[in-house]
């Protein structure tokens, strides 16, 4: 092999030290990482071993770009592959672990079905997601995400600045997730009748704004969790559903236009530092049991009863 070596197994023990900034290293067998960190940023880790795992006590591994023309399953808790995941193999990411991508997955075969793992794609541009079908997907870094045939079983999790123009296909208990710490206009990630039973869930600091008339089947949750001024703007369009709503403690929900509160669900927990802010024109104000209400903006605003 040019510029490296190629071993059968490559096991790196506790108090080695592992940096490999330039070599192409290939693998024909397991590679055990005891090390708190193997870092690789330069260089191709090669897997050409059938049926072989990549393992160890260590917490996570970074390798620049991963190549596989064997079979492998990735036991690791993290496995960063920093800039390419390619070849004509196959990597299965294990239960409850957590698979990180850079820049490409050109790989033939990923397996991420496995319950509670977790694929992330982070590049800080556009990017396109392997099709195949995935437990867990998020959705970092910045730019947009390209999907097609991408299925998810588990959560997708819009997270950095990454947005979508094509929504995957969501299994029938998946959930989606905003976890941002800036505003955001829903896409078409945000189904208009969303069934999925694991419902729609809003936390940390960014206001995600509504970009359409949104309908919850039954037993479809919708949640805000997020604080610091955070929330849901429903972009002065209809949220009916009939799950439950949940406005959790510190929460916001801005209620833009003509419209009114969220209509329809069986049961709607509102916290009792949570706001509710109606910020439109003409607007009536729904029953509730409100933690803190606000009016504001021009136009009239009517009670319908006792709140």
């Amino acid at each position: 092999m040019a510029s490296g070596f190629k071993v059968a197994n490559l096991t790196i023990n506790t108090g080695a030290i592992f940096n490999n900034n330039t070599k192409n290293i290939g693998i024909i067998g397991n590679l055990l990482v005891n090390r708190t960190i193997l870092n690789s940023s330069k260089g191709n880790f090669t897997f050409s071993g059938l049926s072989n795992t990549i393992a160890g006590s260590t917490p996570a591994i970074t390798i620049f770009n991963a190549v596989f023309s064997g079979t492998y399953a990735n036991n690791v808790t993290v496995f960063n592959v920093v800039n390419n995941l390619t070849g004509i193999g196959t990597l299965t990411n294990s239960a409850s672990k957590t698979l990180t991508i850079g820049r490409n997955a050109t790989l033939t075969t990923l397996t991420a079905t496995a319950t509670n793992n977790t694929v992330i794609y982070t590049r800080l541009a556009a990017q396109t997601v392997k099709p195949t079908t995935y437990y867990n997907l998020t959705l970092s870094g910045s730019g947009v995400k390209t999907l097609a045939s991408v299925v998810v079983n588990g959560t997708l999790s819009m997270q950095g600045t990454a947005r979508v123009i094509v929504a995957p296909t969501y299994g029938t208990a998946a959930k989606l997730e905003y976890n941002r710490t800036s505003p955001l206009a829903a896409g078409p990630e945000w189904l208009p009748t969303f069934t999925a039973t694991g419902g729609v869930s809003i936390i940390n600091t960014g206001i995600v704004t509504s970009n359409s008339a949104k309908v919850f089947n039954s037993s479809v949750p919708l949640t805000v969790a997020n604080d610091s001024g955070g929330g849901l703007d429903n972009g002065g369009f209809a949220i009916s559903g009939g799950g439950s709503l949940t406005l959790a403690n510190d929460a916001n929900l801005y209620l833009s236009g003509t419209s009114t509160f969220p209509s329809g669900f069986t049961t709607n927990t509102i916290g009792a530092t949570s706001t509710v802010e109606y910020n439109g024109t003409a607007q009536t104000v729904a029953v509730q049991n409100y933690g803190n209400l606000s009016l504001s903006n021009p136009g009239n605003k009517t009670f319908a009863g006792a709140t």
